[in-house]
């Protein structure tokens, strides 16, 4: 973003936020939490299978921040939070589930441009992932109100940002990236979504054909053992780089 740009967009929020927040109620706090345990839950179960294939790929995504590299004691990684408060805080049957998709060891998953950035760079914008099957989930268990409450209280845009990120999703890419089950789940993500916000996946075909052509090097970046040629490698940043530009943001 431009500095222009930053001093718009500040002016638009005081212009048009509120200059006090809204005040939830003691049960809409509640059902607040449960939708984050449920939502926790069934993004948490796919990101610990992903997560060798996340790391290997965000490796070759360009430096953005002078800081250290996740790899090593000395790295500067995003670790699994410590989630035993929010637990406690959730209904218990919505708690023992996020509880159980949690991984059993530390990841030591990248920062969130990089972690977002491959994700979206083998097809898999990560606001798909577990969301459709959340949505199903919260409105069996908390009622058809909360959905209602989350679509247009707690989280208002995120029909906004699924629709942009539709944009950039390609299951077929993504699938080779996929276990068959991860896969299974995934697609019941997108139909879910599908349906109840009429996406549809339309990428910039330019920016389709990068993501085709990238699959076989970052399939090769994300199996453990392989090493790629330094110029292949440059080259693969280059191309990660433009694909973050037609995106406007690397992650």
């Amino acid at each position: 973003m431009k500095k222009g740009d930053a001093e718009s967009l500040v002016k638009l929020a005081k212009a048009r936020l509120p200059e006090t927040p809204e005040l939830f109620s003691v049960e809409e706090k509640e059902e607040i939490i449960n939708l984050i345990g449920i939502f926790g839950a069934s993004y948490s179960r796919i990101i610990r299978q992903l997560a060798p294939t996340i790391n290997q790929i965000a490796d070759l995504l360009p430096q953005q921040r002078d800081r250290l590299m996740h790899k090593g004691t000395g790295g500067y990684s995003r670790s699994a939070p410590d989630i035993s408060g929010l637990v406690n805080l959730c209904r218990t049957d919505i708690g023992k589930e996020l509880e159980a998709s949690m991984p059993s060891e530390d990841l030591q998953l990248p920062r969130a441009i990089k972690f977002t950035g491959a994700l979206y760079s083998i097809g898999l914008p990560p606001e798909f992932i577990g969301t459709g099957r959340a949505l199903e989930e919260a409105r069996e268990k908390l009622g058809e109100a909360a959905c209602e409450n989350l679509l247009t209280k707690y989280f208002p845009s995120l029909a906004g940002d699924l629709k942009f990120a539709s944009g950039y999703l390609d299951l077929n890419v993504a699938s080779r990236f996929l276990s068959s089950e991860c896969l299974k789940e995934v697609r019941k993500d997108f139909d879910i979504l599908h349906e109840t916000f009429d996406l549809e996946t339309s990428p910039e075909p330019s920016y389709r054909i990068l993501v085709e052509m990238m699959q076989p090097d970052l399939l090769q970046a994300g199996s453990k053992g392989n090493c790629m040629d330094e110029e292949v490698s440059q080259l693969v940043c280059s191309t990660l780089t433009k694909m973050g530009k037609i995106r406007k943001a690397l992650g």
